[in-house]
This record gives structure tokens, sequence and C-alpha cells, in this order.
């Protein structure tokens, strides 16, 4: 619904923008918030978020949704705004650490930004913890 129009007018209607067979599958489903579908989407909060594929994956969404995801290496539990979600971040390819889970990218962010944090300790800006993935209203 939001991405058609763009995908025409980047000339990428072939792969993107809509649901069909031979589609790249990039796509996410919101909860109704609104009689008017735009204005759910553009209101929609981490919470609201009931799905979302990429590349024809499914990797973030409803707790009750996670047994559709994939299953090797997996997904995990993930708390968005009060509302019981899984995320799925690793893949089973070890290219560019792609086989780590979001704890374990968190850890590593959140050291790497205490490190500069104690490179610049006087400048008066804090990298460091890394802010969370998502912010509640």
């Amino acid at each position: 619904m939001t991405t058609k129009n763009a995908a025409t007018v980047l000339a990428l209607e072939a792969k993107v923008g809509s649901i069909a067979p031979g589609m790249m599958a990039d796509l996410v489903v919101v909860s109704q918030t609104s009689s008017d579908p735009y204005a759910s989407i553009v209101a929609a909060t981490p919470a609201d978020v009931r799905l979302t594929m990429v590349g024809g994956s499914i990797l973030y969404g409803d707790a009750q949704l996670s047994a559709a995801a994939p299953q090797s290496p997996g997904c995990e539990a993930f708390d968005a705004c009060g509302t019981a979600k899984f995320l799925c971040v690793a893949t089973t390819s070890t290219t560019d650490k792609l086989d780590e889970s979001y704890a374990q990218i968190h850890a590593a962010l959140d050291a790497a930004m205490t490190d500069v944090d104690s490179l610049t300790p006087s400048d008066g800006y804090s990298f460091a913890p890394v802010a969370p993935i998502s912010k509640c209203p």
C-alpha cells in the first residue's frame, strides 16, 4: 500500500511494491488503530507492528506468530513496549558476523560505545549505553 508508487517512481516495480509471486516480499503488517489505513501505519508504534517480512522471511512479529519465523538459527523473545514479540537477526551465514544474536550485537555495540566514551571523558558527550531498538510512547 505504501510502497507501490515509490517502486514505480524508482522503476523497481518488477521486484518490489506489490505482494505477488516473484516479488521480494518485504512487508509489514500493523494493527488497525484508525478507520483510515494510512493513519494506522503513520501512527504505528513498535507494539502495533504485528509482522515484518524481509525477502520472504518473517523476521519480527507478535510472539504467537514465531512458529512461522526461521527455525534455524532461531529467533529471540523481544519486548516491544510491553508487548511480547520475537526478533530474528541471526542467520546461518557466518559472513560479517551474521550468526550473532540481537543480545550479542547489542552487547558488542555497548562495549564499543563505552570505549569511545573513555577516550573523550571530558567532552560532555556520552554514547553508552546504546539506545534501545524501539522507543515506547
